[in-house]
């Protein structure tokens, strides 16, 4: 019997928690998240066009001659 792996991405999660947050819980959180936890202590909304994410999607993206518009 031969049983084949494959590699799958793990889907992104995001966990918004909103209001009084303790250190604990903030601690417990960065220690486990390390660099890719995000902290931020505003609603204000964010400019998709000055993100990291838009500059790097856009610059990978190329013109395809138009058979995606077809």
């Amino acid at each position: 019997m031969c049983i084949m792996q494959a590699v799958v991405k793990t889907p992104h999660t995001e966990i918004v928690i909103k209001g009084m947050i303790s250190d604990m819980v903030i601690s417990f959180l960065q220690k486990e998240f390390g660099s890719s936890l995000e902290i931020t202590d505003d609603d204000a909304p964010v400019n998709v066009f000055e993100t990291d994410w838009y500059k790097t999607t856009k610059a990978s993206m190329k013109p395809d001659n138009g058979r995606i518009i077809k």
